[in-house]
């Protein structure tokens, strides 16, 4: 059930930031679209074009998701990538950035990213369709906005609140759990040398997790590359490797490389000790309320017993 009634005005938020798998996953920032009102009791049509939209509109709508979603993102399939594959089977239709297939799914309210193609975003924007446009969030402060947007425009307000009180719950546990133990200095290693630093969700994942971003040490500030020497010269005590690729079926084909048989980093405390791990990326690097349980994974893999 609604919170109470709502006089639906759909209108475009850019609520700023960029990750990983938003990165990994969609094209450039898009132009921001004109803001448009439209009255009425609220969406009954909604089509989600990004991830973690997708997460937290599966979360916000419950049981009345069937009801409610017109269409997910593709990569609400992808078992690399999403929280919600189990969720999703219950929505039929997909949409992958085409601006015509979503305006054909006659919705009634447009939720994307920052990192939808400009192409569709400018389509978009020149239609009737209010369209909301959300964050790659960049802490869990910006989550929390995120899902109450998101509820607001819903007229969910009240389970955007238990969404966050139940994120904010696990993460508290999580610190609890670890704040008085030795913090490792771990490093996130995405396919490419791609690293969070200072000012990133993984980052605060990490710090309440117990351990210390390595790539601080740095003085990398967002997202960045770096390259063999210097992660040769850093040494972290932790490598977590995240190689996730956007098409599932190239994953299959072309499996990713073995990341402690490569020779240049033979020399890393790392593989030496076997401190290398995958990790998968739909918890790391998740952009919804979900990314609590990748605090849960960082805590467990890092001080095992913990939790």
């Amino acid at each position: 059930m609604r919170d109470g009634p709502l006089l639906y005005v759909g209108v475009v938020l850019l609520l700023g930031g960029g990750a990983l798998l938003a990165r990994a996953t969609e094209e450039a920032p898009a132009p921001r679209p004109a803001a448009v009102a439209v009255p009425g009791a609220g969406p009954t049509r909604i089509v989600s074009a990004t991830l973690g939209a997708d997460e937290m509109l599966l979360a916000l709508l419950g049981p009345e998701a069937q009801e409610q979603l017109a269409a997910l993102s593709t990569f609400a399939d992808d078992p690399a990538a999403s929280n919600v594959t189990s969720e999703a089977r219950a929505i039929e239709a997909r949409v992958h950035g085409d601006a015509e297939r979503i305006l054909s799914l006659d919705p009634d309210l447009i939720v994307t990213g920052p990192y939808t193609r400009p192409e569709a975003m400018a389509l978009l924007s020149r239609s009737r369709v209010p369209v909301l446009t959300i964050s790659s969030a960049t802490s869990v402060r910006g989550i929390e906005d995120n899902l109450r947007t998101l509820g607001g425009v819903l007229g969910r307000e009240a389970a955007a609140t238990a969404v966050i009180d139940d994120m904010r719950g696990t993460l508290r546990r999580v610190r609890a759990a670890t704040e008085d133990l030795r913090r490792p200095r771990v490093l996130l290693y995405n396919r490419g040398g791609y690293t969070p630093g200072a000012g990133t969700l993984f980052d605060e994942l990490l710090d309440i997790a117990g351990a210390d971003n390595a790539a601080r040490e740095l003085g990398l500030e967002g997202h960045g590359i770096i390259g063999d020497e210097r992660l040769l010269a850093l040494d972290p005590e932790v490598i977590l490797v995240v190689e996730y690729v956007a098409d599932g079926q190239g994953r299959e084909v072309v499996p990713p490389p073995t990341f402690a048989d490569a020779p240049v980093f033979e020399s890393l405390s790392a593989v030496k000790s076997g401190a290398v791990h995958r990790i998968a990326p739909q918890r790391v690097l998740s952009e919804s309320h979900h990314a609590a349980n990748g605090a849960v994974e960082l805590a467990r893999l890092l001080h095992p017993g913990a939790l």
